[in-house]
């Protein structure tokens, strides 16, 4: 590795491998804390210089490189950096496939920031605004956040975590995430997510389609229940169970933020 430098907000770095005289196809770099041997990056990438990251703020590493062709696979150990040095704005938004994402922990940090200056972590397109504070007489911060129930909306979704630099000027660390009906992640990036369902359905698209069988199974569970309609069309409940109404609300309401959402992304268009 002839070099690396910083990055971006300092958590990533570009690394310049070098083979003299030589044909490389592929490059891969393994980089492990001199602290943590558990804390490891890696990225493989046809061509030099190319960057990776995110490394951890405040840690020095310890690197190893392999270049392969044609003919086999060639190592050098021994590159060492340090310590990383955040300058700006950090989301860490490590979540898996799958997990759900009201209650789950994100890390937020800033470096080299305005003195006491603002910074704040919003979710769009509709603005929540999930943390917020001031950095301290260093500008730096860092702060363990929990996401809230109502940041629970189904779609894809921009969280911004946004600070100022020491002249003043603005700076931000994006993540998407997409989510389902029952708050679980569908997909996670550090760059812009496409929906798992197209959002440029009509309003008589799948949306309401679902809207409608889930209307109709609620009738059906409720004459299940013991429900009646009278000869005026008027609903007489008997017996119906509110744990079943309650979830059926919950349902209705996912819906609704779903087919809003939805609206939203199309006037965007």
């Amino acid at each position: 590795i002839d070099d690396a430098q910083p990055t971006g907000n300092g958590l990533d770095y570009e690394f310049s491998p070098l083979a003299p005289d030589t044909i490389v196809d592929s490059w891969t770099i393994t980089c492990t804390n001199d602290a943590d041997p558990t804390d490891i990056v890696t990225g493989t990438s046809a061509t030099s210089p190319f960057t990776m990251g995110r490394f951890t703020n405040g840690a020095s590493y310890s690197c190893d490189v392999d270049a392969t062709n044609a003919a086999g696979t060639g190592s050098d150990t021994g590159f060492t950096f340090g310590p990383v040095t955040l300058v700006g704005v950090n989301l860490a938004l490590d979540l898996e496939v799958g997990a759900n994402f009201e209650g789950a922990s994100t890390v937020i940090s800033g470096g080299g920031l305005q003195a006491t200056s603002p910074y704040d972590l919003t979710m769009h397109s509709e603005p929540i605004v999930i943390d917020q504070g001031v950095t301290d007489a260093d500008g730096n911060f860092t702060n363990t956040v929990n996401i809230p129930a109502e940041a629970c909306l189904v779609g894809v979704h921009e969280l911004i975590l946004t600070g100022v630099d020491p002249d003043g000027n603005p700076v931000s660390d994006t993540q998407w995430v997409e989510l389902g009906m029952n708050c679980d992640v569908l997909q996670i990036s550090r760059t812009e997510i496409t929906p798992s369902f197209d959002p440029s359905l009509p309003d008589t698209g799948v949306v309401w389609a679902t809207f409608i069988g889930v209307a109709l199974l609620g009738g059906f569970l409720f004459l299940l229940a013991g429900g009646t309609f009278s000869t005026k069309g008027r609903l007489r409940a008997a017996g119906i169970d509110l744990q079943l109404k309650q979830k059926m609300d919950a349902l209705n309401a996912s819906l609704e933020r779903m087919e809003r959402q939805r609206r939203i992304r199309r006037n965007r268009k």
